[in-house]
């Protein structure tokens, strides 16, 4: 052995001996000393060698990199270039003086041994005859000839061209900046060697570039289209024996220096890399099963030429060439199920995330059947890992997690492939499925356009449109976050919110209907149409399921039916430790190295431990919510029912729904109360007055529509219906004029008045709600609404009802239109005959036992709102005119004075004093005599004549008041009987 073959120990020897070797060697015929090439062979063989040994040798010193790859280029097209050796084996052996070993082997030992006694005896240096010379130069041949062994005859050696193969990947894995400014040059041969052995293999031409796409692609690698056991004979060939050494170690080359920068991914396609590669994948996705080994040739070739294409993908003149080869579309999508293979999935995601920047490739994607082979990964995602391992999740397609510059393309091409160099053997399986749920969630994202700057893609609605079928609205709505953690463990839960309803029935019914489409073709239209079953019944507006929203809101966002998991605990928790991630490892953050990471996994560790905000009551966007359902109550009760006059127009689950959504709105109200200058438009509120209409406006009421009676039922508004009737006809006001309606079946009225009764329940709720907006009070008080607040006390079909109607005008009558409505429409005698009702009440299931009960709140309400009314400055006057022709003037007094209390004190005594007469005899015969008044002008109003005044000399004759003379408030026989 030489010296420097002695010194280059695996510990010391550096790359710049190394590179002075190499050199050497490619031009030792030039050299003076002509022994010295022998020498610098063996060193070579020697270096690379123990070089590429990295299981005895890992992390073999390299100190100056570019001359040692500079070395390897020239050896590696000097290699390529050799010529077939003139001398046999035979001869060989004669010129050292050696016989060949039993089975024709010539022993390394024998050899060198030969060699070296007689270079000492014929060397020109110590031997000046002539012949010696030419005797050297001939035993340097022999040394040579056996040096190259049996496949000396035949020019280049694989196994030299595949220890420069692995020479340069492991100087492209270990020091991709230090080589990324240069150009790799090394593209023709490397691809030369791709397609020689393909060539020999398959016994088909080569594809060369400028051929058609998908038939250059077929060409290049002949077995990609051959079915069944013609293709796998093929494949088999193409992967056997020393070729697929080379072919290993050649297209692992590919991707490590393809992904190093944009620069060498162009230069590869400029190359005619593309269609080649293209052509090996087919080859080998047509032979692998989906539960192949990782380690296996088939499935590590495959890894590396997805790494290589998702590192085309992400240069748009290869977009555009890709776009022409749609079978190498099919084949990446069907990558993403090797699930034993997790770094050819990471791979095959991470390119179609780079193919979605180009809108024609997405929806290629789409029509290959991207979405069934992607939306199933999603569900892969382990709820219970480590908050340590969770953290430490990639995410390449982040902002958050690039924090890079838009403007900085070179780091965005970079960032995206640091996660590709990967173990192919995953220790965990369930953070690689994680994983692959992570770049899954990411890929449509990008597929459907709806990630952030700096990875934003063209907008595809038609994804869009089927990711929000297969996982509902508002799930599909957070792809668009830039960490998708919380979203896979929503997906992988099962939780009942506002916003989300999933469960493993939901993902099972997925699971079946994407698996469907895998083994018999994609149908994006049957995913955009896709429903599931256990949904059918619910009704969500604005991205909410209104039944969901409803129970939180009555039970409270903390109530026992809330079926959250523990698992959904952790989804505010993963955000914030993938943020923790983001800024522990952010360039030029306060941490780096060790500290950076331990810093995250520490953040990351007290965010799981944080309280989860997934059960919260409320929308993420409540004033969007708050527009929703009042646009879905004016689409159902304003436009397709006239203003509420015609509710036989919704279909019984409309209904409903509509009282559903008013609750909604009520529950939302009450917890946001910001939102009510939303409502401050009469566009805005008429929702709200139509709910009171059909309650109201019709007449005679809709409650005596029902048989006998029937008996009426008090359900709340979330309560099913099983149909709904027409009301009467809206007048242009929106009020009703119902004499002319025909009669209803007996259980459809009793069912209209039961739907009448609870919209106009709600829609009181929410208007006394709304007014405590000024501007909404402005914008609703009208004359049309007081008029059926009015026409509500006089023939209302609930007590609710009343108190409620009696409420609202209670705080509308410091309106000048209150009092007007009082006292030039008969609204004064409408409340009055609140005032003095005695006995059961007309609404259905009253009775005379719960009369007092169920009126003492509406009377005093109505005893209240007539003091406020009188006490009105423009109209007051004529209120109280008004009640002193029905009313002795001492009552009248009481109910101006108030407070309610009083005044219904007042009316249940005997009373005989100088201010006041009044005993049940009067009160009986004002109760008639206002009864049948209220009734008149209610059938008045009906015929939508609406001005009312009493007589010019009319005045309420009380029998027990005649011939009383009544003089400065006082009753003047009572004064003179008791003066005191």
């Amino acid at each position: 052995m030489c010296s420097a073959a002695r010194t280059c120990s695996p510990a010391l020897m550096s790359v710049q001996p190394a590179a002075a070797v190499l050199q050497e060697s490619a031009s030792v015929g030039h050299h003076k000393h002509v022994g010295t090439g022998v020498e610098l062979l063996h060193v070579l063989r020697y270096y690379l060698k123990n070089l590429c040994d990295e299981d005895t040798f890992r992390g073999w010193p390299v100190v100056d990199h570019i001359p040692l790859l500079q070395a390897l280029m020239e050896q590696w097209r000097a290699e390529l270039g050799r010529q077939p050796l003139a001398m046999s084996e035979a001869q060989a052996c004669q010129t050292l003086g050696i016989a060949a070993g039993p089975g024709g082997v010539v022993s390394e030992d024998d050899m060198r041994r030969a060699y070296r006694a007689l270079a000492r005896r014929y060397h020109p240096d110590k031997n000046p005859s002539p012949e010696a010379r030419a005797k050297f130069l001939q035993i340097q041949k022999a040394y040579e000839r056996l040096q190259a062994g049996a496949a000396g005859g035949q020019g280049p050696q694989a196994w030299r061209l595949l220890l420069m193969l692995r020479a340069q990947c492991i100087l492209f894995r270990r020091y991709p900046a230090v080589l990324a400014p240069f150009k790799y040059a090394g593209y023709p041969q490397l691809l030369e060697v791709l397609r020689s052995i393909t060539q020999q293999t398959s016994g088909a031409p080569a594809a060369t570039r400028g051929s058609a796409p998908d038939s250059a692609a077929a060409a290049g690698i002949a077995a990609a289209g051959q079915p069944g056991a013609a293709a796998a004979a093929g494949a088999q060939h193409f992967l056997s024996g020393d070729a697929v050494e080379q072919v290993l170690a050649a297209i692992e080359l590919c991707w490590l220096t393809c992904v190093v920068s944009k620069r060498n991914a162009e230069e590869l396609m400029r190359s005619g890399g593309l269609p080649l590669l293209a052509g090996l994948l087919s080859r080998c996705v047509g032979i692998l099963s989906l539960d192949v080994a990782p380690t296996a040739a088939p499935a590590v070739i495959t890894t590396h030429a997805l790494r290589t294409l998702a590192g085309l993908a992400a240069v748009p003149a290869a977009q555009k060439e890709i776009e022409q080869h749609t079978q190498l579309l099919a084949d990446i999508i069907k990558c993403c199920a090797l699930l034993r293979a997790p770094a050819a999935v990471d791979a095959a995601l991470v390119a179609i995330c780079h193919l979605s920047a180009s809108a024609h490739l997405q929806h290629m994607l789409l029509e290959a059947g991207s979405l069934p082979y992607l939306v199933p990964l999603l569900l892969e995602y382990d709820v219970t890992l480590s908050p340590e391992v969770s953290a430490g999740l990639q995410l390449p397609f982040s902002p958050s997690s690039a924090a890079i510059s838009t403007a900085d393309a070179d780091s965005l091409f970079e960032s995206s492939f640091r996660m590709l160099d990967s173990a192919l053997v995953r220790p965990n399986m369930q953070e690689a499925r994680s994983q692959h749920a992570l770049l899954a969630a990411q890929a449509l994202g990008r597929l459907a356009g709806v990630l952030q700057e700096p990875y934003q893609t063209p907008a595809n609605p038609a994804a869009t449109s089927a990711l929000s079928a297969v996982l509902t609205q508002s799930l599909a709505a957070r792809l668009s976050e830039p960490d998708p953690r919380p979203l896979l463990i929503c997906l992988n839960s099962s939780l009942e919110t506002a916003q989300v309803i999933w469960n493993s029935s939901m993902r099972e019914e997925l699971s079946k209907a994407l698996a469907a489409q895998r083994s018999h073709g994609s149908d994006l239209a049957a995913l955009q149409s896709f429903t599931y079953s256990s949904l059918a019944g619910e009704l969500q507006v604005g991205g909410v399921f209104v039944r969901v929203f409803n129970q939180r809101g009555r039970s409270g966002a903390s109530a026992s039916n809330a079926t959250v998991t523990a698992a959904t605990a952790a989804t505010g928790a993963a955000t914030a430790a993938g943020a923790a991630v983001a800024a522990a490892s952010a360039p030029g953050g306060p941490l780096s190295g060790g500290a950076r990471a331990s810093a995250a996994t520490a953040a990351a560790a007290g965010a799981i431990a944080s309280p989860s905000a997934a059960a919260a009551v409320q929308p993420q966007d409540p004033a969007g919510f708050c527009k929703a359902l009042v646009r879905y109550l004016y689409e159902r009760l304003v436009e397709r029912c006239y203003r509420g006059s015609e509710l036989h127009m919704l279909s019984r689950s409309e209904a409903v729904n509509v009282l559903e959504v008013l609750q909604a709105l009520n529950n939302l109200l009450e917890a946001e109360p910001r939102l009510l200058g939303l409502l401050s438009s009469k566009s805005a509120l008429s929702p709200m007055v139509a709910c009171i209409a059909p309650a109201a406006s019709s007449y005679p009421p809709l409650y005596e529509r029902t048989a006998n009676g029937a008996a009426g039922r008090r359900t709340d508004a979330a309560s099913g219906h099983s149909g709904v009737m027409s009301a009467a006809q809206a007048s242009s006001q929106g009020e009703v004029d119902d004499s002319s309606s025909k009669a209803e079946p007996a259980a459809d009225a009793a069912q209209l008045a039961d739907t009448a009764e609870q919209l106009a329940n709600l829609g009181l709720q929410l208007l006394a709600r709304a007014i405590a907006n000024a501007a909404v009070q402005e914008a609703l008080v009208d004359e049309s609404l007081l008029r059926q607040l009015y026409w509500l006390a006089v023939q209302p079909p609930s007590s609710r009802v009343l108190v409620g109607a009696l409420g609202l005008l209670r705080r509308l009558t410091g309106s000048p239109l209150a009092a007007l409505v009082a006292g030039y429409q008969g609204g004064a005698v409408l409340l009055l005959s609140v005032l003095l009702h005695s006995g059961s009440w007309a609404w259905p299931g009253a009775d005379a036992a719960t009369a007092a009960a169920e009126g003492a709140p509406a009377r005093a309400s109505a005893a209240d709102v007539l003091s406020q009314l009188i006490a009105q400055p423009t109209h007051g006057p004529r209120v109280k005119m008004i009640l002193g022709k029905l009313l002795p003037p001492g009552l009248v007094a009481a109910v101006a004075e108030g407070p309610p209390e009083a005044v219904l004190s007042a009316l249940g005594q005997n009373m005989e004093n100088p201010e006041c007469m009044w005993d049940a005899r009067m009160a009986a015969q004002a109760s008639a005599e206002v009864s049948q008044l209220a009734a008149a002008i209610r059938k008045q109003h009906a015929g939508r004549s609406y001005d009312w005044s009493p007589a010019a000399n009319y005045q309420l004759e009380y029998d027990n008041l005649r011939g009383e003379i009544y003089v400065g408030g006082v009753y003047v026989r009572l004064f003179l009987k008791n003066p005191k």
